[in-house]
């Protein structure tokens, strides 16, 4: 077997090998050559020691942005290649990070602390592929599977759930039976991962293919990171085909049914305890658990406490509760809705908005289709669209508070298709309000 490295990549591994050390591409790279897929990025392991491995490239640019723990990033024509030496981890005593690193010259006990067995083969030319967990097939299989003993795996670094649930979600793999079994008895410790990570890998899990598959079968693992999925009725989730990871996002919020608990939504850093909280959603009764037009606002509350406890950016923060919050406006099926909708989302919130509304089939795929076309037109939804401002309104006598009252008057007069916007039908307009 023969994979197609870059030129950098054989450098890489050729200088190493030229100085008495083995280097092979590692993790993630080989599983996507493996499956056909262009690498995100590539890790390099090798037998050389961090003071070797500067050594080596002291003629290169190179950043030691890992040195302690093994890792030298070297830089060649702009890009960052990461090369850590082979390692053993210490004693993991917070369920997400080792005490210490021990460098060693085995591949083998390298490749055996690594999570899943797709991410623990590597590869050089000369070497060829080395796969010392059966990954290769597993990837044939497209089974996810701990590498050794799975509780270990999990108690070691909680975060290995999570990323276990992504590449199941984004592969369209299934998680191996002691895999998924493991994962649900170490849950409870995935309150040791911080906000960050969690976001990190729940927006990629969102993005997958296979996400609603993860969120029927194992809900009760995700709401132990994110504690706002508690009361989600998973058996109302429908297809969310066509759908962002932030509308799908936005979708699990507006599903939130009226008798979810207060706190739900509030991020605990705290280990939870070790039993009461598993409970086994996917048959969870969820009469009455359809979001409703009451709701929206709650929602939009349970959002936003979540968006915040998760660190997510402000951008989105704002427009999520937007969209929430009018995600059940009346709509009418005419031009005005939609420009309504515009006017309170902007753009890029009321096309998620319709995604999400289609989703729930709350309406059909031509509304969005109008709403693309109306977007086309340029239509007049914010006062700064308007033909007339302040001036034209001071002008007419009108002061203070009025001038805006009577600027926004003019809006919702043109976004209701009742006068054209131009200023001598607007001002006509106003004159004829009086």
């Amino acid at each position: 077997m023969k994979l197609t490295l870059g030129e950098d990549v054989l450098y890489i591994i050729k200088t190493l090998e030229a100085h008495g050390h083995r280097a092979d591409v590692v993790g993630g790279c080989v599983r996507d050559f493996l499956m056909g897929k262009e690498p995100f990025d590539i890790d390099i392991t090798t037998s050389a020691s961090p003071e070797e491995m500067k050594a080596v490239f002291a003629g290169e640019r190179t950043v030691e942005t890992g040195i302690k723990h093994g890792t030298l990033t070297l830089l060649l024509h702009g890009t960052p290649y990461e090369i850590t030496t082979y390692r053993v981890d210490g004693e993991y005593v917070d369920h997400r990070h080792p005490e210490e690193v021990i460098f060693t010259k085995t591949l083998s006990e390298d490749l055996a602390r690594r999570d899943f067995t797709v991410n623990a083969m590597c590869y050089s030319p000369n070497g060829g592929l080395t796969d010392l967990y059966g990954g290769r097939e597993d990837l044939e299989k497209k089974i996810i599977r701990a590498v050794g003993e799975p509780e270990r795996r999990f108690t070691e670094d909680a975060l290995r759930i999570l990323r276990g649930l992504r590449f199941s979600a984004t592969l369209g793999f299934a998680i191996e039976e002691n895999t998924a079994a493991a994962m649900r008895k170490c849950a409870r410790l995935l309150s040791f991962v911080s906000a960050e990570r969690v976001l990190v890998e729940w927006k990629k899990l969102l993005g997958g293919k296979d996400a609603r598959r993860i969120l029927l079968s194992f809900a009760d693992v995700l709401a132990v990171a994110i504690p706002a999925l508690s009361d989600l009725a998973v058996s109302d989730i429908p297809s969310l085909e066509g759908l962002l990871a932030e509308e799908r996002m936005l979708l699990l919020f507006a599903l939130m049914p009226p008798s979810a608990k207060e706190d739900a939504h509030t991020f605990s850093p705290e280990p939870l305890p070790p039993s009461g909280r598993e409970v086994a959603f996917a048959q969870q009764k969820t009469e009455g658990a359809r979001a409703t037009p009451e709701n929206a606002k709650r929602n939009a509350s349970r959002f936003e406490s979540a968006a915040l406890a998760l660190r997510t950016d402000r951008a989105f923060l704002r427009r999520g509760v937007s969209i929430l919050t009018h995600l059940f406006d009346d709509d009418k099926g005419n031009e005005e809705s939609l420009c309504l909708l515009l006017h309170h989302l902007q753009t890029e919130g009321a096309i998620s908005a319709l995604r999400i509304r289609v989703a729930l089939s709350m309406t059909d795929e031509k509304r969005l289709k109008d709403l693309l076309a109306l977007i086309e037109k340029h239509p007049c939804t914010t006062l700064a669209d308007l033909a007339v401002g302040g001036k034209e309104l001071s002008a007419m006598g009108y002061r203070g508070n009025s001038i805006g009252e009577g600027l926004t008057y003019l809006l919702y007069e043109v976004m209701g298709g009742r006068v054209e916007n131009r200023p001598e039908a607007l001002l006509s307009h106003l004159k004829a309000r009086k």
